[in-house]
């Protein structure tokens, strides 16, 4: 079964391609990230986004690992840490 996406979820993904290809950085990737993925009353794994990107959001794996890379490091995703050693 394919998802079919929202008039929201195509605007999403039109940001969520900025975020990947730097377009949108900073501060203002991290305001659209937290919008999409909040964490008030849902604590996000890394998998659970990694499965939306490319589920919901049709990203291909190396648009999801820059978007992955926006993220604030509050959503602790361990394979994305900035402050490993890479």
């Amino acid at each position: 079964m394919i998802y079919q996406q929202s008039k929201s979820d195509k605007e999403q993904t039109e940001q969520l391609h900025k975020i990947a290809d730097g377009t949108i950085n900073g501060d203002n990737a991290i305001d659209i990230l937290s919008s999409i993925f909040p964490t008030n009353y849902f604590t996000w794994t890394q998998q659970d986004v990694e499965d939306f990107l490319c589920g919901v959001y049709k990203l291909h794996p190396a648009e999801v690992d820059k978007v992955m890379e926006s993220f604030p490091e509050t959503y602790n995703f361990p394979d994305y840490d900035r402050n490993s050693p890479k």
